[in-house]
Parts: structure tokens; C-alpha cells; sequence
């Protein structure tokens, strides 16, 4: 089953100097190698496991300062208060290490 997005934040600065830290903050894991150029995916987080249909949270780099999070659903998508938490969450993280947040698409309607 395809997966939907509900919410894409998107983030430009160094993230990388402060990858462990920015993962902590949002409860995800270590995924990639900063010095691959090829890796793009470096954490994620499940929210809700296959049998109820997935929910996650991933972290991806598009570019050496262009980063993007990315919540997507398999079959229900997560509640609207849930996701604008989520959201605070992320700014809040993004702020804490010092890396602009450049775009945001706002959450589907629940």
C-alpha cells in the first residue's frame, strides 16, 4: 500500500554538525552516513506499526544543507492536534540546533 504525506518541513543550514542532537530531540533513529554523498535517509521514527497500518516520521538530506521531514500515513492519517504537535516539535528542534526551517506543507485534514 502507497504511503500519503501529511506534513513536509522542509530545512536549510549545517543540520549535520548537529545531526545526534536534532535526532534526540525528535526520537529518531540513526540512520546514514553524513560522508556518503549517496545517503539520503538519516532517521525515522514509526508511529504506528504495519498491522494498524503505518505511520512515520523520516529525516532526509537532498543536499549538504537542504533537509527535509516528512510524516506520511498507510491508512488513517494521524489526528490533527497529534500532527500540529509533531509540527511544533520539529520547529522546536529546528531552532534548538540552529537551522532554518524554509518551507512547510500544512497537514492534510484529518
Amino acid at each position: 500500500m502507497a504511503m500519503t504525506l501529511q506534513l513536509s518541513i522542509s530545512i536549510s543550514g549545517p543540520l549535520g554538525d548537529h545531526l545526534d542532537t536534532f535526532r534526540e530531540l525528535l526520537a529518531l533513529d540513526k540512520r546514514g552516513r553524513l560522508s556518503d554523498d549517496w545517503d539520503q535517509e538519516f532517521g525515522s521514527r514509526i508511529l504506528q506499526s504495519r498491522e494498524s497500518g503505518w505511520i512515520r516520521l523520516d529525516l532526509s538530506r537532498y543536499e549538504d544543507d537542504k533537509w527535509g521531514i516528512r510524516l506520511t500515513y498507510e491508512r488513517d492519517p494521524l489526528p490533527a492536534d497529534e500532527v500540529e504537535e509533531l509540527r511544533r516539535q520539529i520547529l522546536e528542534a529546528a531552532a534548538a540546533v540552529g537551522v532554518t526551517v524554509t518551507a512547510q506543507t500544512p497537514a492534510a485534514s484529518a
